[in-house]
């Protein structure tokens, strides 16, 4: 839940998801371990972000995403992650038949 001012003033909380996609290979299990500090500095990041109700829309949804996965790659200067995706309602779940290998990780990394 991030906190974003409303068109009146007041602060509601929106519900933003992001998956990282780890690299494959050796930088695997380093990158799950440091999931956890990767996403306090998200959530520093989108606290600070003084982000607006319309930025969970379209094209600005889309570039926080963008900077939220920057966050991510600059956190650990690694290359842990290889990509991201905006989780939304109608993204389908992670399931050891349509991805195997991140279904694995992800039961790993919780």
């Amino acid at each position: 839940m991030v906190p974003a001012k409303a068109s009146d003033g007041t602060i509601r909380y929106e519900v933003f998801t992001i998956r990282l996609f780890l690299d494959i290979g050796e930088k695997q299990r380093p990158g799950c371990w440091a999931i956890p500090m990767v996403h306090e500095k998200i959530l520093m990041y989108l606290y600070d972000a003084k982000l607006v109700s319309t930025d969970f829309v379209g094209q600005r949804l889309e570039l926080l995403g963008k900077n939220v996965f920057d966050v991510a790659i600059k956190a650990t200067t690694k290359g842990y992650y290889a990509g991201y995706e905006i989780v939304t309602e109608s993204t389908p779940p992670i399931t050891p038949q349509n991805d195997p290998i991140s279904a694995t990780m992800s039961s790993q990394c919780k």
